[in-house]
């Protein structure tokens, strides 16, 4: 998992469209690394001075901090000393929480805590779907963004799954996000050794796929419950509002 090339102009269309809040709350989904030296010149040293330039701070980076964080730094140390509140939650033991996600509940201290979540090439390797996404729903505060870059097309030995664009239609709809939708190329994807096919020659006869991916931009309804008016069950939890995407396609 890693951000790489571009990645001002990510966060900078985060903060234009007001995602991304300076000084806000912002949860990693996955232990996020900045990959920068092999994929820009320089080692990737100016694209991570245009990211600093984004986040005015009395205390700048020095000139070792900024090549640091361009070949492989953490981002959540980054965006934590550009000022900002910082968790993530990953099976990796860099993450601040150390949570499967397949089957965990949010933390009570963490649950509708944060402005963005950032779901950057993590979601994918989980195979309880609906527990993920139910997950990043429940640490966003009402009003606060998830964003989900996620694979659509290719990627065949990367992850578990990959995203239609409806599946993010639908889980707006169920929960009543105001989600954005773009794609962009990646590449090419070899067909001549995808793993676990018993018949592969038929799919290296195709030669190459390009890899896609999706962005989505999901936003909470401004006006959701707010954590201390949800009901909790028998152990006190709280009981979360998520609803699964609902595909009755097939029932028309």
């Amino acid at each position: 998992m890693g951000i790489g090339v571009d990645c001002s102009v990510f966060f900078e269309d985060l903060l234009t469209s007001g995602a991304l809040k300076q000084n806000g709350s912002i949860v990693f989904i996955g232990s996020q690394q900045f990959h920068l030296e092999k994929d820009v010149p320089n080692g990737g040293i100016a694209e991570m001075r245009r990211l600093v330039e984004l986040f005015p701070t009395d205390d700048p980076l020095t000139d070792e901090e900024i090549e640091m964080f361009a070949q492989r730094g953490y981002a959540d140390d980054f965006f934590r000393r550009m000022g900002f509140t910082v968790e993530s939650v990953d099976l990796d033991p860099k993450a601040t929480y150390q949570i499967d996600l397949n089957i965990s509940y949010v933390p009570e201290e963490l649950f509708g805590k944060f402005d963005l979540a950032l779901n950057l090439g993590t979601s994918e390797h989980i195979a309880n779907q609906i527990n993920a996404m139910k997950f990043i729903h429940d640490l966003i505060a009402p009003g606060g963004s998830m964003v989900h870059m996620v694979p659509f097309l290719g990627d065949v030995n990367h992850g578990i799954v990959n995203y239609q664009p409806s599946f993010f239609v639908k889980l707006a709809r169920a929960n009543h996000y105001d989600c954005r939708i773009t794609s962009y190329y990646v590449g090419d994807d070899d067909l001549s050794d995808v793993q676990g096919l018993d018949n592969p020659e038929l799919i290296a006869s195709f030669g190459k796929i390009p890899n896609l991916r999706l962005k989505a931009v999901c936003m909470k309804f401004l006006h959701a419950l707010n954590r201390e008016e949800l009901p909790r069950d028998t152990h006190g939890r709280i009981i979360s509002d998520f609803k699964p995407p609902m595909d009755l396609t097939g029932f028309r």
